[in-house]
């Protein structure tokens, strides 16, 4: 009983003893989905595991979003940072930086620097994902394609991909292609 006779409840999630302690098992687990909604009036992208702030930009012009992926989410990350760090030393934050009505998605330091350099603003880090496929179980690249400055579409099925820069012919394939690898 807690103060004032209140009940207190604890929830314990039961993790087997060595879940912490192997280094780069899956961590598919503890992955969060992303999703991507586009507005056809502006002609952007925004791509965020948070459903409710992607929903938020349907009222402003977006459309339904999609599922594109998961990733571990910062929430999360913040809650099993000593876990998930010794199980998967290779974790990046993945970045989310603004300018112009665009979205940037960058788990690169140096690359988030210049970005920021170049006017864009790091609103926050929306997750973890890794730098090599089959790190911690990640398999799903995360693709950028670039349409000019501001203008960003994520996705991580390649054969969407494809398709979409043949018919999209304004877009082309980023220089790195893949941003990271996630779940």
């Amino acid at each position: 009983m807690g103060p004032g006779g209140a009940k207190i409840i604890t929830t314990i999630t039961k993790i087997h003893p060595n879940f912490a302690k192997e280094q780069s098992p899956s961590l598919d687990f503890f992955a969060s989905t992303v999703y991507r909604a586009y507005n056809p009036t502006t002609r952007r992208f925004f791509t965020h595991p948070n459903r409710r702030l992607v929903d938020q930009r349907s009222g402003r012009g977006f459309g339904a979003a999609d599922r594109t992926g998961k990733i571990i989410s910062m929430q999360t990350f913040e809650r099993n940072t000593g876990m998930l760090k010794n199980r998967c030393p290779g974790l990046q934050e993945l970045s989310y930086m603004a300018r112009n009505g665009g979205q940037f998605l960058t788990a690169d330091a140096s690359e988030r620097r210049r970005m920021q350099m170049q006017g864009w603003n790091e609103v926050a880090p929306i997750g973890m994902c890794v730098r090599q496929m089959g790190q911690c179980g990640a398999r799903s690249p995360l693709l950028e394609a670039r349409k000019n400055a501001d203008d960003f579409i994520y996705m991580t099925d390649r054969g969407e991909f494809q398709k979409f820069l043949a018919k999209n012919r304004d877009y082309r394939a980023s220089p790195q292609e893949v941003v990271c690898w996630i779940w």
